[in-house]
C-alpha cells in the first residue's frame, strides 16, 4: 500500500489524471505502480501489451493521457525516432520511471516538452530506494532553502527530510531536477538519521572497508561507494525479506555497519553523492571491470559512446586478454548500415574518457539483445570475447590508443601472444 501511495503523493498525481503504462506488468514499475495507482487511487490507466516507439505519443494523444511511465532504454528509443508533430501534441505533464541516461536527459525533456520528470532508483526486493523529482512549481521552496534559510524553512526541510527517509521507503526528491541525479538527500538532515548510506568498499573485491573499530566507513563527498539500506526488523519499509534462497539472502546482508549489531542490505550498486546532496548512479558491481589498475564504470562509457555515435545502442563489458591483468574494455555497437565513423568515435572517446576507460575492442552488430524490461544484455557478448575465428561480426582494435583498425586473424594472434602492446 505504502509503495503505491507514497510515489503517488511525491509525483503530485491527481484523481483526474490518466496514466499511460506500456511497461510489462511483471515488473514493479508496471504491475505495482502503474496498476496500483488505478486500484488504490482510481486513476484510469492505459495498458499496452508491448512497448512501441511509433505508438507511444499517438497513444498518449488518443487517450488524453496526462502522466506516463518508462523503464530501461525506452526514453533513448523514443529520442532516436525521427521528429514528428505528435512529439509535442500530447497533454503529458509528468513522466516517471527508471533508466533514463544522464546523456539524453536534457535533450529528451526539451524535444518532448516534458514539464516534470521523476527518475526513481530501487529494487523490488531491496529496502534502499531513492527518487529524483523535477517539480518546476516548487522552485520557490528551493529558493527559500538556498537564499533565505529562515528558521521556519529549516524546520520544514528538516521534518521533510525525516518524513521522506523514515516513511517513504528511503524515497527522496530532487526539487530542481539536476540532470543525471537519481536522488537528493537533504544535507541539513544529519546522516545519522538516514536509513540509507554510501559506504567505502574495496576497489577489487567490493567488500566493505572497515575502520579500526570494526565498523563500516561512509564514503566521502564525490567518492564512489556501495549503496546500502539499513535494516529495521518489523518495519515494512525498512526490513529485508530476502529471496527464496536463504543462502543468497545472507550474502546481501552485512552486520555491524555503523553500530555493533545493526544490519544493512547491500544493493550491489555503486553510487556517488556530490557536495550538494545529489546522488548519481555509477555502475553495478557485476558490470564494472578493472583495467590498468582502475575501475571502469560501464554505464558511463556506454552513455559517452551512444552520444558520439548518434544515439546508437551500445553496451560495454570487460574481456580477458592473455597475459594481461584485469579485463580490457570492449563495446558492442549497433550499426546495421555500416555508417559508423570510427575516426570521429576514437577522437570523441579520447576527449571524453581517460585512457583506461576507452574501449580497446569494438564489435559491430546488427542488434543487441535486451531484457523484458528494456535493459541491454551483455553476458553472452562477454563470454564470446574478440576471437575473429569464432565471431562473424566485424571487430576493431584501438591501435596505439589513436585509431580503430579491423581485427584480422593475424592481428588477433599478435594481441594474444603479447606482441601487440596496448
Amino acid at each position: 500500500y505504502l509503495l503505491v501511495v507514497m510515489p503517488f503523493n511525491l509525483l503530485g498525481l491527481r484523481s483526474s489524471d490518466i496514466l499511460y503504462n506500456p511497461n510489462p506488468l511483471y515488473h514493479t514499475a508496471g504491475g505495482m505502480l502503474g496498476v496500483g495507482f488505478a486500484i488504490l487511487k482510481g486513476i484510469p490507466t492505459v495498458l499496452r501489451t508491448k512497448f512501441s516507439v511509433s505508438a507511444y505519443w499517438t497513444d498518449c494523444i488518443k487517450y488524453n493521457c496526462t502522466a506516463a511511465q518508462y523503464i530501461g532504454e525506452m526514453c533513448r528509443y523514443l529520442l532516436n525516432a525521427p521528429p514528428k508533430p505528435e512529439d509535442n501534441a500530447h497533454r503529458l505533464r509528468v513522466m516517471f520511471g527508471n533508466g533514463m541516461r544522464p546523456q539524453i536527459w536534457s535533450e529528451f525533456v526539451k524535444r518532448f516538452n516534458i514539464k516534470r520528470v521523476s527518475e526513481f532508483y530501487g529494487s523490488s526486493e531491496g529496502n534502499a530506494n531513492i527518487g529524483k523529482l523535477i517539480r518546476l512549481f516548487l522552485v520557490f521552496k528551493l529558493y527559500v532553502y538556498v537564499v533565505s534559510m529562515s528558521f521556519n524553512a529549516i524546520v520544514a526541510i528538516f521534518i521533510g527530510g525525516l518524513e521522506s527517509n523514515f516513511f517513504c521507503r528511503c524515497v527522496t526528491a530532487n526539487l530542481d531536477g539536476r540532470t543525471g541525479a537519481i536522488g537528493f538527500v537533504p544535507l541539513i538532515v544529519p546522516r545519522v538519521f538516514h536509513p540509507l548510506a554510501i559506504i567505502r568498499v574495496n576497489n577489487q573485491t567490493y567488500e566493505p572497508i572497515r575502520g579500526s573499530n570494526g565498523l563500516c566507513i561512509r564514503a566521502e563527498t564525490n567518492e564512489p561507494g556501495m549503496f546500502i539500506g539499513l535494516i529495521k526488523e518489523g518495519d515494512a519499509l525498512r526490513e529485508f525479506n530476502g529471496y527464496l534462497d536463504k543462502e543468497e539472502s545472507q550474502k546481501k546482508i552485512i552486520k555491524d555497519v555503523f553500530v555493533k549489531g545493526d544490519k544493512a542490505f547491500l544493493t550491489g550498486d555503486i553510487l556517488v553523492e556530490d557536495e550538494y546532496g545529489y546522488i548519481y548512479f555509477k555502475d553495478r558491481v557485476g558490470d564494472t571491470f578493472r583495467w590498468k589498475g582502475e575501475n571502469v564504470a560501464t554505464a558511463e562509457v556506454e552513455g559517452v559512446i551512444s552520444n558520439i555515435a548518434g544515439k546508437r545502442d551500445a553496451t560495454v563489458y570487460g574481456v580477458q586478454v592473455p597475459g594481461m591483468e584485469g579485463r580490457a574494455g570492449m563495446a558492442a555497437i549497433v550499426d546495421p548500415d555500416s555508417l559508423l565513423d570510427f575516426k570521429a568515435l576514437a577522437e570523441g572517446l579520447e576527449k571524453a574518457l581517460p585512457a583506461y576507460a576507452r574501449p580497446i575492442f569494438l564489435r559491430i552488430v546488427k542488434e543487441l539483445e535486451i531484457t523484458g524490461t528494456f535493459k541491454l544484455k551483455k553476458m553472452n557478448l562477454q563470454k564470446e570475447g574478440f576471437d575473429p575465428s569464432k565471431i562473424q561480426d566485424k571487430m576493431y582494435f584501438l591501435s596505439g590508443n589513436k585509431e580503430y583498425v579491423e581485427i584480422t586473424p593475424e592481428l588477433y594472434q599478435e594481441i594474444i601472444s603479447g606482441r601487440r602492446k596496448f
